[in-house]
């Protein structure tokens, strides 16, 4: 009996970690994988009888359900968020040659996309429930430290970017005045 509720305890703590983790990055996301531990806690008490013996083991089961899928709420919406932030840093710098700054940006470009399809797989395919959890939990974490390392970098992008933009202005602003003494030779 103590043993169920000690991989529940163990479980809840697991989610409810990684939840907060996700949380740090990005608060809205992580709302349905605190909506799930709510419902473990739901189940929990349901669970249990007035003397905190275990009086229905099958809310057992539903609460730890209810943790894991806590978890894949997290990681899920925690790879999106970071594959959107990716997908709005490569259009903000769609002009530039990224990996000129970003040394192995092609590297963590195929990590991105090795991410995105464990997501689009989905859970149908998976071995068991602990390895696919934390497969996704991995999967976040790799993509949330590579936003991170781009974002590093926006500082030395947005130089180089007003730089190119300094030499279009030069060169076009050379062609007009190339062009101004030509009128005024054919003028004069």
């Amino acid at each position: 009996m103590s043993d169920k509720l000690e991989k529940l305890r163990s479980l809840y703590e697991k989610a409810d970690s990684f939840a907060r983790e996700v949380t740090d990055f990005r608060s809205e996301v992580a709302i349905p994988a605190h909506n799930e531990l709510r419902y473990a806690g739901h189940h929990l008490l349901k669970a249990l009888a007035d003397d905190g013996s275990i009086a229905n083991r099958d809310d057992i089961r539903k609460a730890e359900n209810h943790c894991e899928r806590s978890m894949y709420e997290a990681s899920e919406a925690g790879i999106a968020f970071a594959l959107a932030l990716v997908r709005e840093f490569k259009h903000t710098y769609r002009t530039l040659v990224i990996s000129e700054v970003v040394s192995d940006y092609s590297t963590k470009l195929d990590r991105i996309r090795e991410a995105q399809a464990l997501i689009i797989k989905g859970r149908a395919d998976r071995a068991s429930v602990t390895e696919h959890v934390q497969e996704y939990l991995e999967a976040f974490r790799e993509v949330r430290d590579i936003v991170a390392h781009f974002e590093a970098h926006r500082d030395e992008l947005n130089l180089k970017r007003r730089k190119e933009r300094r030499q279009y202005l030069f060169a076009i602003l050379g062609i007009v005045i190339g062009l101004l003494g030509i009128v005024i030779t054919l003028v004069g």
